[in-house]
């Protein structure tokens, strides 16, 4: 688990470093041709990490429903992101982290429901599901590359 580990907290800097590197307004800005924000996009990335790590094996969540409903799949912005949401995502970007390894390391990921993602990936493990989570945020920081070019 440690390379995939070493990849997610590689990408959670370069979230973090995004979300420090625009306005408020530039990470709410939605372009024409795009459906989401950059903010979106990177609120997203935690949330389903959180639902399919976490929700799929039975645990619960280390984040507040007001995420998952506002940026789960197949949600869009609704209201734009506020400097106070800005900041508790920035903390949730590692704060998730820290209850992942925590939570590794007391072994509480022991059963998962099977779940098949919209490209018929199917994730059966929570192994699997860490790797799928790297390949959803590679996806999400490339929409996010597109979208900054844009605001």
């Amino acid at each position: 688990m440690e390379p995939q580990r070493s990849i997610l907290q590689h990408n959670r800097k370069i979230f973090y470093k995004i979300l420090n590197s625009y306005t408020l307004d530039q990470l709410n800005n939605i372009p024409e041709g795009f459906n989401n924000s950059i903010f979106w996009n990177l609120a997203h990335c935690i949330v389903v990490q959180q639902r399919l790590m976490y929700s799929l094996s039975g645990n619960n969540i280390h984040i507040d429903q007001k995420w998952v409903i506002n940026y789960d799949k197949g949600t869009f912005p609704k209201i734009p992101a506020t400097d106070k949401d800005l900041e508790e995502i920035k903390t949730l970007l590692f704060s998730t982290l820290d209850f992942l390894d925590e939570d590794i390391k007391n072994s509480i990921f022991k059963k998962y429901y099977s779940f098949t993602t919209s490209t018929n990936q199917v994730i059966d493990s929570f192994e699997s599901a860490f790797t799928f989570v790297l390949f959803h945020d590679g996806i999400h920081l490339g929409s996010v590359l597109a979208i900054r070019k844009f605001v």
